[in-house]
């Protein structure tokens, strides 16, 4: 097959190294050592370390004793070894890692409940003040931190409604940003730049407002909840044009209307977990980032909220099978995510986990040994796309990049060099591309690829496969304009080219990448550069579609694809002007299930799965949303998404909860994504 890529304009933000950060888990493993996390952060490349990890943090840090080197587990009643916060730190500052260091709050509730059942703050002020104070003034250690996160999954460990989140978490978004000026004022370093950060709202676990309102029409619940909760705005807008109820958006509201000016002004971002389905349900990877664009973003006193994805993965999930949809597809998937938090433009994110023996991890196991293909990926991105702006080759899609059968090309520019990922979706046939990048590069210094396989005889998509990274000559795959990618099921191809000189017809956005790359806009450099030079001097990309171009043929994940032909016929990355005539959308046609790990320091290889207890019709004190662990037999199904709904918002953490946490398992609703490309042809959405 033959393809070409047009010059196509950049999209998104560049890529940050502050998106490679990753988890560690202070009550499992050794900090350093052998098999330990150090040894894992350096081979994967991991940038910020988000401690003391997930739920541990609600169930085991102390803040009154964060050197405690032994907890006890509260699952088991066992004292354990622990990563002390000194450790820690001196470890970060010495190999120059930035942290970012939740603070638990799920004992910050008082007794005392309001109307609607839901618990008031009440904070021990003085305790958190001191914490504060002595870990960003460098009593615990001097490395730099990135934020103060505010909790994990409240709605989870954290055993909080939403509205009981947002009372904790705005009074202490305050206190922690006074606290940290106060450090400033008595000398003890400067703090200016350490972000105070929060969770957004989900319907899930003790936030799960859903079930009290089973059989309730919309209009009824909606005035119920308008009656209940008079300052959170809610009203017939989140209500879906399908008729359900936009779940994740009121909780998100009830959160929000916690926070006063003062609250919203102290805190500095917001907190998602987003863990998708793979690639056939890409939505997953954006459904949480279009919530805190549409919900926080646009809001007045929330505009300059910073976005930290502080646990990131594909989903270790029932439905998605552990020999075919993990190894080189998740790689694959990984890369999709990475591109979405350039879209959205993500501050900081923190893949999880590092080392674990769930589907998902980056090195499988309970100590570091070799990484999985999933954390190959990792480290090549990390290593690469700092610096890189991406290159949207779909303009009319939902993503950037370049589909052709079995075959993706993903593009990025910065830092003078051109990066490809290469990548095959087949399960079992070989594929061989000819890519030709005449009509972007003029010339250049080199070609450096590498392309990730796994071992002989290892399944592409299984869990227990192991990577196999393959460096190639030049002339293996580059010869006069032209890349060749042979590719067996699954792989990846990673190519740089270094030292470009863009073609005239790329060059404005080649230039914009270099720009972007260090710190400054890509899309609006590039429109910059088009406004201020002459009509006649200026060639866009959407001008240089061919006339003649054949209409795209198939539109697969609402992606853009030009037409698959034999290996003579060129194919165009860039006929925006032709019509597509087939709409062609995988969809899973399985229910979403519900995965609640419950983990300890046994096996995680077979999560429970659980849903929340049954409830009476008449909404009841939403603090009594209990939860009860029962066997995958008994998760409900559920209604597959209308094209009218909103994207199915998954419960996020994979992390070792020891009580246990309740996700979504009904009555979330989604989008079907067929439509997505027929919507953003006509101007829709």
């Amino acid at each position: 097959m033959v393809i070409t890529l047009n010059p196509a304009d950049l999209t998104g933000e560049a890529a940050q190294s502050s998106l490679f950060g990753g988890n560690v888990l202070a009550s499992r493993g050794d900090l350093t050592g052998d098999g330990s996390y150090a040894e894992a952060i350096e081979a994967l490349g991991v940038t910020d370390i988000r401690y003391p990890g997930g739920a541990i943090t609600e169930y085991m840090f102390d803040i009154a004793n964060p050197d405690a080197d032994y907890v006890v587990d509260p699952s088991t009643g066992e004292t354990i070894p622990f990563i002390p916060i000194s450790d820690f730190m001196a470890y970060a500052s010495d190999n120059d890692h930035t942290v970012t260091i939740v603070v638990p709050v799920n004992k910050n509730l008082g007794d005392e409940v309001d109307a609607n059942g839901n618990r008031f703050a009440q904070i021990d002020e003085a305790e958190l003040r001191t914490f504060i104070n002595d870990v960003s003034s460098g009593v615990y250690g001097d490395a730099e931190i990135s934020a103060f996160e505010i909790g994990n999954e409240y709605w989870g460990c954290g055993a909080m409604t939403s509205v009981e989140y947002g009372r904790v978490a705005s009074q202490m978004s305050e206190i922690i940003s006074d606290e940290l000026d106060t450090v400033i004022v008595q000398g003890g370093g400067d703090t200016s730049e350490i972000d105070v950060v929060f969770q957004m709202g989900y319907n899930y676990g003790d936030a799960r407002l859903s079930d009290a309102y089973d059989g309730w029409s919309a209009e009824d619940t909606i005035e119920d909840l308008a009656l209940r909760y008079p300052d959170a705005g809610i009203d017939d807008g989140f209500i879906y044009a399908s008729g359900n109820m936009n779940w994740g958006g009121i909780n998100n509201a009830l959160v929000q209307a916690e926070f006063n000016a003062d609250e919203a002004a102290a805190a500095d971002g917001i907190v998602s977990h987003l863990y998708s389905r793979g690639a056939d349900m890409a939505h997953t990877r954006t459904g949480d980032l279009r919530m805190i664009e549409e919900q926080w973003l646009d809001k007045e006193g929330f505009e300059d909220l910073k976005v930290y994805i502080t646990e990131w993965n594909q989903k270790s999930v029932a439905s998605l099978d552990k020999l075919t949809d993990y190894g080189l597809y998740q790689a694959h998937e990984m890369l999709n995510i990475v591109e979405e938090f350039m879209a959205y433009d993500v501050e900081v994110a923190h893949v999880w986990p590092l080392i674990q023996n769930t589907k998902n991890p980056l090195a499988t196991g309970f100590e570091y040994d070799e990484k999985s293909p999933a954390g190959e990926m990792f480290t090549m991105m990390s290593q690469t796309l700092p610096g890189k702006s991406m290159i949207d080759f779909a303009p009319v899609a939902q993503d950037t990049e370049f589909k052709a059968g079995d075959v993706d090309v993903h593009g990025f520019a910065g830092d003078d060099q051109l990066v490809f990922y290469i990548a095959s979706n087949s399960q079992t046939e070989s594929t061989s591309t000819d890519i030709d990048i005449s009509q972007l590069v003029a010339a250049f210094g080199t070609i450096e690829t590498t392309r990730l396989g796994v071992d002989d005889g290892d399944l592409p998509g299984s869990t227990l496969s192991s990577p196999n990274v393959e460096r190639l000559d030049q002339s293996e795959i580059y010869e006069d304009g032209f890349l060749t990618a042979d590719l067996q099921p699954g792989e990846i191809l990673q190519v740089v080219i270094t030292n470009v000189v863009p073609t005239d017809d790329f060059a404005d956005t080649f230039n914009a990448a270099n720009s972007a790359g260090a710190g400054m806009d890509a899309a609006t450099l590039l429109d910059d550069l088009i406004d201020e030079a002459s009509a006649g001097d200026v060639v866009t990309p959407e001008q240089e579609a061919p006339v003649d171009a054949p209409a795209p043929m198939v539109m697969t994940n609402g992606l853009f694809a030009a037409n698959v032909v034999d290996q003579d016929e060129p194919l165009s990355a860039t006929a925006d002007d032709a019509t597509p005539s087939v709409i062609n959308e995988p969809s899973d046609p399985t229910p979403f299930e519900s995965e609640y790990a419950v983990t300890d320091q046994g096996d995680f290889e077979q999560p429970q799965d659980a849903q929340p207890a049954d409830l009476t019709s008449t909404p009841p004190a939403p603090n009594a949303f209990a939860m009860s662990l029962l066997s995958v037999d008994d998760i409900p199904t559920v209604d597959l998404p209308t094209p009218d709904d909103e994207p199915y918002l998954d419960p996020v953490e994979e992390d070792d909860d020891p009580v246990g946490r309740a996700l979504e398992a009904s009555g979330g609703s989604g989008i079907a994504m067929a439509f997505l490309p027929l919507l953003a042809l006509l101007g829709i959405g």
